[in-house]
């Protein structure tokens, strides 16, 4: 029997809209409004801080661990041959993006999280003309 493999960025989709579904149906309907869309005015100066300090880390542990990532995330067979533990490091960047929405969903809410997670990079892919440039124009967009 074969083991039907998906495409990480399918995965990340499929897992983002069945948390928010799921989210829906378990947030009281007072809350609803705010988690869908968020709320700044009720962010308070230590989550202003957490924020800067976990984003901050994010964004080191990403320049970091940048090549490692590109590899496992372009080809499987060029993640094994440069050594990496291609299975790990789709395990570290998918807790990254995670993380990276924890951070925003308090501030922009779950809706527009799902779209600053996906068109930041498919705007970059479409108008890129390397990796690097691609990343770079992504986060540009992004911003």
């Amino acid at each position: 029997m074969a083991l039907i493999t998906f495409p990480i960025e399918t995965l990340i989709g499929i897992l983002f809209t069945t948390a928010m579904g799921v989210g829906i149906i378990l947030i009281p309907e007072e809350h609803l409004i705010e988690s869908l869309f968020g709320d700044i005015a009720h962010i308070q100066q230590g989550d202003l801080w957490f924020t800067l300090i976990v984003g901050a880390s994010l964004i080191f542990f990403v320049l970091l661990f940048f090549k490692q990532f590109s590899c496992a995330m372009f080809s499987k067979e060029l993640a094994k041959s440069g050594g990496f533990a291609q299975e790990y490091i789709e395990l570290i960047f998918l807790i990254s993006i995670a993380l990276s929405i924890a951070l925003g969903m308090k501030v922009v809410g779950m809706l527009l999280m799902g779209a600053m997670l996906i068109i930041p990079g498919v705007t970059a892919k479409n108008i890129a003309w390397s990796l690097k440039s691609m990343t770079v124009l992504s986060v540009l967009c992004g911003i």
